[in-house]
Formats: C-alpha cells, structure tokens, sequence
C-alpha cells in the first residue's frame, strides 16, 4: 500500500481527495502559487466551492518532491503539460490522473499528455472517473467511481486505497472509454445548463442528455471505447450527476449563457476551471478530423464561440432532417 502520496493541482477536487486519504497515507499538495499555499499552512482552512478544515497530515509544497510513491494530477487538462514540466515525475511513482478533457491543441487525453510529457510507460498510469463532485465526497456523501489502467495491479492498488465505506471505486482496462466519458459530459453538462437558463424542463434535458449520450457512444466507436464503458460510472452516471447538480460549474456555465451572459465574463465570476469549455473546442476538431456528426457538442461550440444564440441553436437541433433514431 501507498505511504507517501503528492498531489499536483489544489483546486476543489485535488483537496477533497487529499482529505479523503489523508488518514491512509502522508499528503502533500504541490502548486505553483506559494502565496496561496502560505495562506492554507497559515489558516488550515481551505476555502472555494467548500469549506474544509485542512488535517494535520496534509502537507503543502511549491517546488515538487519526487519522493512519493504515488502522484495524483489534479491539474485542468490543458494545463497538464505546462505544469509537469516544472515537475520531475519518477520513474518509480505510481501516476494516477482525476483531470477530465482533451488537450485543445494536440486532442490528446489526460493519460497521454502525461505519458508524453513525463516519458512515463501507460502500465504505471491510471485514471480515475466518475460521478464525484468534490463538494459532496468531503461530506462523505456514498460516491462511486471507476479507476482504469492498462496495468490490472496499479488499477487493483488504488481501488484498494480509495474504497472505504463512503467512496467504492469498481476497476476497468478501459482507459480510452474512462476519459472519454469524462471529457464529452462536461459538454452536454453545459448544453443541459443552456436549457434550463432557457427555462426548459425535463423534457428538453432528457432529450440532451440521451442523444448526448448517443453522441458520447459514437465518439466513443470511432476511439475504439466500449459501450459498457460509456453506460457506466464513467460516462452516462457523470452525465447525470455534471448535468442534474447545481454543484456542476459546466451546468452553471449553461445557465449563465443562457441568460445573455459572455463566456469570459461567467468564466471570471465563477473563479474555477470548467473544462467543457475548452473541450468544446477539442472536439469540435476532433469530429472534424475523425468525420462524424456531434450536433449537439457543435451547437455548445458554436454558442460559445461563435456567438450563436442559444435559443435559435436549440430550435436548429429540433428541426434537423428527420431520421432513424439509431
């Protein structure tokens, strides 16, 4: 078992997953703002989306210790590759990613970017996903989640480190099928949003998030993911929870839209990353290059980023050419 865990990344769910293992193992959070971290070692109090009393055996550190025998990456997807070039990654470290999206330039996944980066084998990396708003792990609300890795022992290891009796962690050796359907639902999270700042109901969500997951599935064929995969934790139970909650910044991005507000306007008040935005944008290359049709996750494009209005973008969905529906 693990005895000494890092954690690169102190936002919201990088803390609520050090406090769930800080009885298990010495933690220590790596980021890069000493100012912030000199504010936590100070008050012992971390402060965002939460409010955590900070255990006595969670560390703090600016500059990265490659010490440990387990690395955690709780760094936005985009900033993954800039942020583990300042860190020196053993080869002997176990590397377990949390981070959810596609890198917009390369629309390479968590586990490739670090495998890159790090020069790291794939065998010595996982990913973990699922339903977990870290606002609810910290309250030791029942979570479920599901850890992938080509390498069936590093997968077995962490399910034992995390699983308790309020977090259970199932295993899978799909990690193309765990990531997918932890980038795209951050998507179709911000399309539900948009429907419901619209002042649409269960309806219009139910019809977002099946054909959401439709497009997730289809994604997911072309990736070489499997549909069980995409039918579990992973991907249509994040769906839901990233979707449904109004703990989901995606959601609440969505929503803001909806209501006539500019992307970097609502992206400055909330103060914390909301990685479908940018994933909007990785795969809106991504269908391109790999010629298949998202409607949905285009029209999230297209609001975003070419301003289109979101109600004439829903009534264009509506009124698209009449077919099978699979």
């Amino acid at each position: 078992m693990y005895k000494k865990i890092s954690i690169i990344g102190c936002g919201s769910w990088g803390m609520s997953i050090a406090n769930h293992l800080s009885d298990k193992a010495l933690v220590t959070i790596y980021h890069y703002r000493l100012d912030f971290l000199q504010r936590l070692k100070k008050t012992r109090l971390y402060t965002g989306s939460y409010s955590l009393k900070i255990p006595n055996n969670i560390n703090f550190m600016d500059k990265y210790d490659n010490s440990s025998d387990l690395c955690i990456i709780s760094t936005p997807v985009q900033f993954i590759r800039e942020t583990l070039k300042r860190c020196n990654l053993s080869e002997d470290s176990d590397v377990l990613i949390l981070s959810k999206g596609i890198e917009r330039n390369t629309l390479s996944f968590p586990c490739e970017i670090v495998s890159d980066v790090a020069n790291l084998s794939l065998d010595s990396i996982a990913i973990l996903s699922g339903p977990n708003h870290a606002e609810q792990v910290v309250k030791n609300n029942p979570t479920s989640a599901v850890v992938a890795s080509k390498n069936q022992q590093l997968s077995k290891k962490i399910q034992s480190l995390f699983s308790d009796e309020n977090f259970r962690v199932y295993c899978s050796d799909d990690i193309i099928g765990v990531q997918l359907g932890g980038a795209v639902k951050n998507v179709i999270s911000i399309a539900s949003g948009i429907a419901w700042g619209l002042g649409f109901r269960e309806n219009t969500l139910s019809s977002i998030l099946t054909r959401g997951l439709y497009e997730i599935k289809k994604l997911g064929d072309s990736l070489g993911a499997r549909k069980e995969t995409l039918n579990g934790l992973a991907g249509l139970g994040d769906l839901m929870a990233t979707s449904f909650s109004d703990d989901s910044r995606n959601r609440y991005v969505g929503i803001q839209i909806a209501k006539g507000n500019k992307i970097d306007q609502v992206l400055k008040k909330l103060n914390m990353n909301a990685e479908g935005v940018e994933t909007s944008r990785s795969l809106y290359k991504l269908k391109s290059k790999l010629n298949i049709d998202l409607p949905i996750c285009d029209s999230v494009y297209e609001i975003i980023f070419s301003n289109k209005d979101p109600l004439d973008t829903i009534g264009s969905l509506m009124t698209r050419k009449l077919k099978n529906e699979f």
